[in-house]
């Protein structure tokens, strides 16, 4: 069986959000409505907006309407690389184009959509309109807009509310972004889906075989670890894998060390920036701190575990694919780090980190 029969209806919405690699959205439902959360902690505004594991999504309430005016009931169809609302007006099928924008390919007819969004302000155009925030939000169509309304509501929330003729192709795009500039370049939906399935057909070809008893909690692991990765924003320096989008937004040294660990068997560079990450953050003092740290795990793991860690820790898994003149940037970047600011002998320092 395939990855798409393996994980086939396995992202539900309700506690598993459909997600991409790099990406900080996370696609979730509430009964017939949808909402958009962000991995994001928001520390400097965390009295106002609440902690990241309590915040209110950024955008919620998503849905199209039926002849009522009320959410249109729909059921889930889920793959990696596609998520399906299937409802009595048509298909509804969401995928990610990058790691800021979600596109959404809509089913020909009439519809009626609507959202909330927080924001300080907002406004409509021509091909849908924006919101400005700690986030800003922008909503653009190629479809025909019959109607497109935007009203404030209390707490710095916005409703809006429009109306599409669509023809088919025609598509519903979102950007989320800390940037002031939007994403507002309508792509092909049927090249989208595409190119989003050869990632994941690309990433799931590239992981070792395992038995087939074992293989659908496999290849769901493998999607964990694929799409929990988040993007070089903020403080990271490289891409890095969260242990949780939902419930931990950040790295640590025991997590870092093991996720390198299953990467270097899909990607050796990957496997390397999990520990980069920690190691080329922050000041040069708290790197050789953290090196240091992990030799002390050497010592209480013992030389073949410990040996392991201390050498993921230091970036030196490209070495196994043939890389030997990384080898030698790191010994120059480490001797450079001593002559700087370290505080113990230069030479004992790079002979032992790196032998």
């Amino acid at each position: 069986m395939s990855f798409l029969e393996l994980l086939h209806n396995r992202i539900d919405l309700t506690h598993i959000p459909f997600t991409d690699r790099g990406t900080r959205l996370m696609l979730f439902r509430k009964e017939n409505e949808l909402f958009i959360r962000l991995a994001e902690r928001w520390e400097k505004v965390q009295s106002r907006t609440g902690h990241y594991r309590m915040r209110p999504p950024i955008l919620k309430e998503f849905a199209f309407l039926d002849d009522d005016g009320q959410p249109l009931a729909f059921d889930v169809e889920s793959y990696p690389h596609l998520t399906k609302l299937h409802t009595a007006q048509g298909t509804f099928d969401f995928v990610f184009t990058d790691a800021e924008t979600l596109l959404l390919r809509m089913p020909p007819g009439k519809h009626t959509f609507q959202f909330s969004a927080h924001a300080d302000r907002g406004q409509i155009g021509r091909r849908g309109g924006d919101l400005h925030g700690v986030r800003n939000i922008a909503y653009t169509t190629n479809a025909k807009l019959t109607s497109n309304e935007m009203s404030l509501l209390p707490e710095d929330w916005y409703k809006v509310k429009g109306s599409v003729e669509v023809e088919r192709g025609n598509v519903f795009m979102l950007n989320i972004t800390p940037r002031l500039g939007f994403n507002r370049s309508i792509p092909d939906a049927e090249s989208e889906i595409k190119l989003a399935y050869d990632r994941w057909e690309k990433w799931f070809t590239a992981t070792p075989p395992v038995l087939p008893q074992y293989r659908e909690q496999y290849d769901y692991a493998w999607w964990i670890m694929r799409a929990g990765l988040l993007s070089q924003r903020f403080y990271f320096t490289r891409e890095a894998l969260a242990p949780s989008k939902i419930h931990y937004v950040g790295v640590w040294q025991w997590d870092q060390f093991f996720h390198a660990l299953a990467f270097r068997h899909v990607d050796a560079r990957l496997a390397e920036d999990q520990a980069g990450q920690l190691l080329h953050s922050g000041d040069r003092p708290t790197a050789l701190r953290r090196l240091q740290e992990a030799r002390r795990v050497q010592q209480r793991l013992g030389d073949r575990l410990g040996s392991i860690a201390t050498l993921h820790a230091i970036g030196v898994v490209r070495l196994e694919a043939g890389d030997s003149q990384h080898h030698g940037r790191q010994r120059r970047r480490w001797r450079r780090w001593r002559q700087d600011r370290a505080d113990c002998d230069a030479e004992r320092l790079d002979n032992s980190a790196l032998r």
